[in-house]
């Protein structure tokens, strides 16, 4: 559109014209919809055929800007600056009542300023859950990523586990992804044991076969990560908001992390068993090779099998207390 006091270019969202200050829809010199001097008397523009509405008189005391006082222009200035960058209007996504720009809470419904996706943060309209723009007012009704609040409420979710107090139920239902954490820090012990029982045999022993050995440790230990950054996540109020919304998720997710941590046992358990082969197949140096490659099979292989044992049990019973086959 165009300023019809000055004929200049003028936005849509702007109440004052930026190059004379007249507000928008004032004057009767020039065609709103071209910007083309209108000619005195003609109701429709001569250049492109809009019919030309006749404004309202000024407000009283205002002049166009070329014809202001310096102070005036001033004071016009100002309040063009002003209209610009007045604080938008935010509405509460829950309910739909507006809010005040220092408001945490809304008023009217309880609910954190921010939070829902029933309504418009921007006009107030009801929008679709699942919508990502307003119909109403063609903005983006899809919150911004914050960092710092999702860190935020994935710690609030990790503490409500423990608000409960009731110990049984956190064990039953949580076990897995707590018990995820210690079976990673403890296999990073049978870890070194493994390299020790292989590397002390110099030259020894085939190059491919200490390879081997290397490799599967390695993606036991990546399996165990990968195990833990699933039990993280699962605290993160997007991926807990995906698990809901999925009926085949929702039933099965609770083995995912067992199942890794007990695959990554057995290859771990594979590669503890080839290390103590190739230590003993060692003439100068298998009594050491042997017992490093006994300790990761023994002590830290028998601790290991009892996390997994743990993680996979807790889940098995809290999947049929769930699906109510057990009750208890």
């Amino acid at each position: 559109m165009f300023c019809k006091a000055c004929g200049a270019p003028m936005e849509e969202s702007y109440n004052l014209c930026q190059e004379c200050g007249t507000r928008k829809g004032e004057g009767n010199a020039f065609c709103s919809q071209c910007g083309a001097v209108r000619q005195v008397g003609n109701s429709f523009c001569v250049n492109c055929g809009a019919p030309v509405e006749e404004s309202a008189p000024t407000q009283s005391g205002s002049t166009p800007y070329a014809q202001q006082t310096a102070a005036q222009q001033f004071q016009s200035q100002a309040q063009m600056d002003n209209s610009q960058y007045m604080p938008p209007k935010k509405f509460c996504r829950n309910c739909g009542t507006q809010v005040m720009n220092t408001q945490v809470v809304c008023t009217q419904c309880g609910v954190k300023v921010g939070e829902g996706n029933s309504f418009c943060p921007h006009c107030g309209s009801q929008v679709a859950p699942d919508a990502s723009v307003c119909m109403s007012c063609g903005m983006s009704v899809k919150p911004a990523f914050d960092i710092g609040k999702m860190v935020s409420k994935t710690l609030d979710n990790v503490v409500s586990v423990f608000k409960s107090g009731d110990i049984f139920n956190i064990v039953l239902d949580h076990g897995a992804y707590f018990m995820s954490l210690l079976i990673f820090i403890f296999s990073l012990i049978p870890s070194c044991y493994i390299k020790a029982s292989v590397s002390i045999l110099g030259m020894t022993g085939s190059s491919e076969e200490h390879y081997n050995v290397f490799q599967m440790a390695g993606f036991a230990g990546f399996l165990f990560i990968i195990a833990l950054i699933i039990s993280v996540a699962r605290f993160v109020p997007m991926v807990d908001d995906f698990i809901q919304s999925n009926a085949l998720v929702k039933r099965f997710h609770i083995f995912v992390v067992p199942g890794i941590t007990l695959i990554g046992f057995i290859i771990y358990l594979a590669s503890v068993l080839l290390s103590k082969v190739i230590a003993n197949g060692s003439a100068a140096t298998s009594a050491y090779g042997s017992a490093t490659a006994d300790a990761g099979l023994n002590f830290f292989g028998f601790v290991l099998l009892l996390m997994v044992l743990f993680s996979v049990a807790t889940s098995v019973l809290s999947f049929l207390r769930k699906e109510q086959i057990l009750k208890f």
